[in-house]
């Protein structure tokens, strides 16, 4: 189960990232720009791609698309 959160760092930096939060298994956070957050909840709810595909994609600890 995925969490997205909107934080002060969201709602100020340029490309608004979002926080992705694994509540299941309480991996290591990272952000997501929020025009990429439909391709990180569909992928993972089908199973497509999995969180550590999408963390490392994650250039500076946000994830723009791949």
């Amino acid at each position: 189960m995925v969490m997205f959160a909107a934080d002060e760092i969201t709602l100020s930096a340029p490309d608004h990232p979002a926080l992705v939060i694994d509540l299941m298994e309480r991996r290591d956070p990272f952000r997501c720009v929020t025009s990429e957050l439909w391709a990180v909840d569909n992928n993972l709810n089908l199973a497509n791609m999995d969180w550590e595909e999408f963390a490392s994609a994650a250039e500076d600890g946000i994830f723009r698309g791949v």
